[in-house]
């Protein structure tokens, strides 16, 4: 189905409401959110900016937009497909043994520990807006260096 033929779809769904008082509105859109998931990055950022002013927020799989509309609405986008994903490595400090009554915990040297972590392209970030917490954004060196290793794919 094409953006136009919702579109069309509305229209007729609000033409009913409007001239039809009593009958019961929709769930969607009124109680409940109406979603909008987008799979793909440039996707996503069409949709925040044609809906405008909102809130971001991360959804922990998802980076979720909350426009301010009329209707209840959410964007929201998985991060594996709107994010790169990447290897961070943090070193763990060193803790000294403990004892506890009836047990004992052992030393742990300073290590290194690696994790995968998302990181998204900045430009989905209109400049009024305020980075999505719990999520790093790529400096613009990151970005240059992703778009680059892409391109070698």
């Amino acid at each position: 189905m094409t953006n136009l033929e919702v579109a069309q779809g509305f229209r007729q769904l609000a033409d009913l409401l409007e001239n039809n008082p009593d009958m019961a509105q929709p769930y969607e859109g009124t109680t409940s959110s109406l979603l909008f998931m987008s799979h793909k990055k440039e996707q996503f950022i069409a949709t925040i900016k044609a809906f405008g002013k909102g809130t971001k927020t991360n959804g922990g799989d998802t980076l979720d937009f909350t426009p301010e509309f009329p209707l209840n609405c959410r964007v929201f986008g998985f991060k594996s497909g709107i994010c790169e994903k990447r290897p961070v490595t943090r070193v763990v400090p060193a803790t000294e043994a403990q004892v506890i009554p009836e047990r004992f915990i052992s030393a742990v040297p300073k290590h290194e520990v690696t994790t995968m972590e998302y990181v998204c392209d900045p430009s989905f970030l209109r400049v009024e807006d305020k980075p999505v917490e719990g999520v790093e954004l790529a400096s613009a060196e990151q970005v240059a260096e992703i778009k680059e290793s892409l391109e070698v794919l």
